[in-house]
């Protein structure tokens, strides 16, 4: 089981550090990414932090509330299958 978090309604200026510094807190060692427009080189908005730690995931995951650069951001665990509810899967993992 992949232990990855997707991550929405992030602000532009979030960075794959700034998620990492956030995440840091529930322990282990977080790898964050976020997704970012090819053509613009713009933040899309949402990202994924992958933890090689079942307990730091499963703390984070049990947060009913998290806020990131100011926005409250939506998490939820990522079942590979396209990102996160909602998600139109269209990121570049393939599918469909």
């Amino acid at each position: 089981m992949a232990l990855k978090l997707f991550v929405g309604g992030l602000k532009k200026v979030t960075t794959k550090e700034t998620l990492n510094a956030y995440f840091q807190q529930f322990g282990g060692h977080p790898n964050a990414y976020v997704m970012m427009d090819r053509a613009t080189g713009n933040s899309r908005g949402f990202g994924f932090v992958s933890f090689g730690d079942v307990e730091a995931f499963e703390l984070a995951l049990s947060v009913p509330v998290h806020e990131i650069d100011g926005a409250r951001v939506t998490v939820d665990r990522d079942y590979g299958d396209g990102g996160g509810k909602g998600s139109s899967g269209s990121y570049g993992k393939g599918g469909g």
